[in-house]
C-alpha cells in the first residue's frame, strides 16, 4: 500500500493539480469547458488569498493523488470544492482524510456550515458525501447541468479531537 501525505498547496503543484482534475473528470465522463474550473488555474488567488485552504495528497513518489479546497464564502458558511482522488487511489480513505482536514479548517475559521455540489450523474461522489455525514440540500440546474447540493453542519457534531 502506498503512503501519502496531505499538505497545503504550493505553486509547484499547479500542473499536477490540473492533470489530476482532468483524469478524474475523464473517469466520470464529465466534459465541461475548462473555463468552469478557472479557480484551479489560480489557486493562490481563489483560495490562499481568499480566506481559503487548498490541500493536496502527495504519494511517496511525489505524484498528487488527491486534492480539495475550502473557503469561507460568507459568515458561517464554507464551500468545499474540487475534492478529487485519482481513480487508482479511490476507496483508500484519501478523500475522507482531505475532507476531514477541510472541515477542521471550516471549524477553525468559525464557518461551521459546509456546502458542496456534485453533478447528478456522480452517484459515487453523492454516496461518499452521504457516508461522511452530509445531507441533501437541493437539486437545481446550472448551466444546463443537473447539480445536487449537500450540506453538513459541523457545529451540530462534537469535534472528536477535543
Amino acid at each position: 500500500m502506498s503512503m501519502y501525505i496531505i499538505r497545503k498547496y504550493n505553486p509547484q503543484d499547479a500542473d499536477a493539480i490540473w492533470t489530476l482534475h482532468k483524469v478524474t473528470m475523464a473517469k466520470n465522463n464529465i466534459n465541461l469547458p475548462d473555463g468552469r474550473y478557472a479557480d484551479l488555474r489560480d489557486i493562490n488567488n481563489a483560495y490562499v488569498q481568499s480566506n481559503g485552504l487548498f490541500l493536496v495528497a502527495a504519494a511517496d513518489d511525489g505524484q498528487l493523488i488527491g486534492m480539495g479546497g475550502a473557503r469561507c464564502i460568507k459568515s458561517g458558511l464554507t464551500e468545499i470544492s474540487h475534492l478529487r482522488v485519482h481513480p487508482g487511489h479511490q476507496n483508500k480513505k484519501v478523500g475522507a482524510q482531505i475532507l476531514t482536514q477541510l472541515e477542521q479548517f471550516a471549524r477553525d475559521k468559525n464557518c461551521p456550515v459546509t456546502q458542496l455540489s456534485v453533478l447528478l450523474n456522480q452517484t459515487d461522489a453523492q454516496r461518499f458525501f452521504l457516508q461522511q455525514g452530509y445531507y441533501f440540500l437541493r437539486r437545481t440546474v446550472l448551466d444546463e447541468m443537473d447539480v445536487v447540493f449537500f450540506e453538513k453542519r459541523l457545529d451540530w457534531q462534537k469535534d472528536s479531537s477535543s
